[in-house]
């Protein structure tokens, strides 16, 4: 048994998403919002990018002086913001139902931006990007703090403070305001 899909979540997701396009990754780059091209694939790649890889986005970045855009992957999450007194990051580690590896052990996106969005208002409260690969060597290395759990889908998951995250030198973003 795998875990389902679940319709409303894809669609939260995507609105939370849409508003990092606009709100989070031109800050991250430090570009005007026209220099960001969110690379759309096909439906069936998309799914086989986020399943196989735990990357989310493909987005190229056009800079200054430089005779081609620079491409980037990320993984998103965005949770509601009733979560966001925790200030961490969860990350499925395991599909109990179908006893496989879960994000952890798949993401190879560059970038992992997470954040916290309301749906009612359309607004991103806070968001936090840190790059994924340093963060798994921190991990191995047992260089950082993490914390255990498991949800309602039967996944189990690890969370880490955005403090420890911070304090490893990992976040290159990091805004909570309220964004427009």
């Amino acid at each position: 048994m795998y875990t389902p899909y679940d319709r409303d979540r894809q669609d939260f997701s995507d609105k939370g998403h849409l508003k990092a396009q606009s709100m989070v990754y031109p800050e991250l780059f430090n570009v005007e919002q026209k220099q960001l091209d969110f690379t759309v694939i096909n439906e069936e790649e998309q799914k086989k990018q986020d399943y196989t890889y735990g990357i989310d986005r493909t987005l190229k970045v056009e800079v200054v002086r430089l005779k081609d855009k620079l491409s980037f992957t990320s993984q998103e999450r965005f949770r509601h913001p009733k979560f966001i007194d925790y200030q961490d990051v969860t990350i499925t580690e395991w599909n109990n139902n179908s006893n496989s590896p879960s994000e952890l052990y798949k993401i190879h996106a560059d970038l992992f931006v997470y954040g916290y969005y309301d749906l009612p208002s359309d607004r991103l409260i806070e968001a936090i990007a840190f790059h994924v690969s340093p963060f798994k060597m921190i991990l191995a290395q047992g260089k950082i703090d993490y914390f255990r759990g498991r949800n309602d889908k039967n996944q189990s998951f690890i969370t880490v403070k955005f403090d420890a995250l911070k304090k490893s030198g990992l976040v290159v973003f990091h805004r909570r305001c309220g964004f427009p």
